[in-house]
């Protein structure tokens, strides 16, 4: 296991100069509202970080786990920008409307008495995910190999053509490149709530 630091600044130098900077921002826009927040990811490895976004690929054949580093790293990176990491525990009320709506569905159904229907219960309450501004920290990324035979069931159960692969390659365990970004997330209210 090993911080990166300026270790994969260093390895993809051009690509990282022309993509990232201190302090990234972009402007999301509801298409429907027309409402807009803003999105900044800051690095800062000495933030205090609230959680580790964590992903990881299989190879074989890159013995120096460069690719699966890299591939791990932008896998991780489009999550922040793509796959709702900030959805998640201490998130603002009402943020993730639809997963509030789903959480109170499951729970009536789970248990016994009488439970106002869920539009009832949601009525008048609108979602406020358009609401904050969204600043993320990120620090270095956390790197981890790891091979072992059962890895090959592992990744055959997430891609079926793999197994070609491992029956040209038997002698060979599979390798796990994982990387985690280490992450803080602040929600700032628009001015509306001050």
């Amino acid at each position: 296991m090993f911080v990166t630091g300026s270790y994969i600044q260093n390895l993809v130098a051009s690509d990282y100069k022309r993509i990232w900077t201190e302090t990234m921002k972009c402007q999301m826009k509801d298409k429907d509202s027309g409402m807009e927040r803003e999105v900044i990811i800051k690095y800062d490895p000495e933030a205090d970080f609230q959680f580790m976004e964590t992903v990881f690929v299989f190879d074989i054949m890159d013995l120096s786990g460069t690719d699966g580093y890299i591939n791990s790293m932008n896998q991780a990176i489009n999550n922040v920008l793509w796959n709702n990491v900030d959805i998640r525990p201490g998130m603002p009320e009402h943020y993730d409307l639809d997963s509030e709506k789903e959480a109170y569905k499951k729970w009536t159904e789970e248990t016994d008495g009488y439970y106002q229907p869920l539009e009832e219960h949601f009525e008048g309450i609108k979602e406020t995910y358009f609401d904050y501004d969204v600043h993320y920290t990120i620090g270095d990324f956390v790197c981890f190999k790891d091979s072992k035979e059962s890895y090959k069931l592992e990744w055959e159960s997430y891609d079926k053509s793999v197994k070609d692969i491992l029956a040209d390659n038997p002698d060979v365990n599979p390798t796990r490149y994982i990387v985690a970004l280490p992450i803080k997330i602040e929600y700032i209210a628009h001015d509306v709530f001050y």
